[in-house]
């Protein structure tokens, strides 16, 4: 067939070829590629999992930031060895509501339950109901309950107190001095001491009523028995 002017016969697509060699037909083999992506992509995904777990022990198992307790910062630093379980337990002095001062050392001979708190506390607040109920119900073993306010004026602590009728000892910690020499944290935090003022036991963060009966019964014989 003759040539129409202007058009041209189509030629043969020809295909690419290797560089210095004939063409190969078969496609880019991507199954390793692939496969070492998604290995990679499950990797990453597996270790920002393990770090993300890690980091919420990690949370969990500060001293105050454990449970539910409220963090706070105190404006005093500590001084002296921290409370070890099994040693005695610092001595502190702090002035009563009544502004009579107290000494722990003064309470040798009984078991003592230490509890920082402040009114401003909301685990704290809540928790004061079963605090009350313990210690009513095991006062006659011979239990003393030291709540020490953190930080806050007598007036705005003795309002609490006379409104939620707490019927054990209160102390204050206007300076935040005794906080720090125990390592709080974080509100509440308790301390349980037994009669030869050993520390036997702490909790930091709230507590329910079961809890606080199985660790009192570290303290106070009644309860072991």
């Amino acid at each position: 067939m003759p040539e129409l002017p202007g058009l041209h016969p189509r030629r043969p697509v020809m295909p690419l070829t290797p560089a210095g060699g004939a063409h190969d037909e078969r496609a880019p083999s991507t199954g390793p590629v692939s496969a070492r992506l998604r290995f990679a992509r499950t990797l990453v995904t597996t270790l920002a999992l393990c770090a993300a777990i890690g980091g919420i022990i990690w949370s969990l198992d500060r001293p105050g930031s454990a449970g539910s307790s409220q963090a706070i910062t105190l404006s005093e630093v500590a001084k002296g060895p921290p409370p070890r379980l099994g040693s005695l337990a610092p001595n502190f002095l702090v002035t009563g509501l009544d502004g009579q001062p107290i000494d722990l050392e003064s309470l040798r001979g009984r078991p003592v339950w230490i509890n920082f708190w402040a009114s401003w506390c909301a685990p704290c607040r809540a928790e004061s109901p079963e605090i009350k109920a313990a210690y009513e119900r095991h006062a006659d073993s011979g239990l003393v309950v030291l709540a020490v306010d953190v930080g806050e004026d007598p007036a705005t602590v003795a309002d609490y107190v006379a409104k939620a009728s707490l019927p054990f000892a209160v102390g204050l910690d206007r300076t935040t001095a005794v906080a720090a020499m125990y390592r709080v944290r974080g509100l509440p935090t308790h301390f349980f001491v037994d009669e030869g003022g050993v520390l036997r036991d702490l909790k930091i963060g709230p507590m329910g009523s079961n809890e606080i009966e199985r660790r009192l019964g570290v303290v106070v014989r009644e309860v072991a028995r």
